[in-house]
């Protein structure tokens, strides 16, 4: 809503092999955090864009416990904090 977007978030996300291959494939995201926020970084530098589909995705998570989604959230805010700081100090 707020401009072109520079990266992807979530856990469902395409991209063609062509494109995935131009920058290294799945071992060039292997040793980041936010390795969803760079895919569609690395989409963007190659000269592509990255669209958000008007689609509702369903995802559902089913941690067992109470303590499974506390890790599951604490991991959450800290891959959006390495990448967008600014954001997640909105966030509170």
């Amino acid at each position: 809503m707020f401009g072109k977007l520079t990266f992807c978030f979530g856990a469902t996300m395409a991209v063609r092999r062509t494109v995935l291959n131009k920058f290294g494939g799945f071992p060039a995201l292997a040793d980041f955090l936010a390795d969803d926020y760079m895919l569609g970084k690395f989409v963007v530098e190659q000269g592509y864009d990255v669209a958000l589909v008007p689609y509702i995705v369903e995802n559902v998570i089913l941690e067992e416990n109470l303590k499974g989604v506390f890790f599951h959230e604490i991991r959450w805010a800290r891959t959006i904090r390495s990448v967008q700081p600014g954001g997640y100090a909105a966030s509170l």
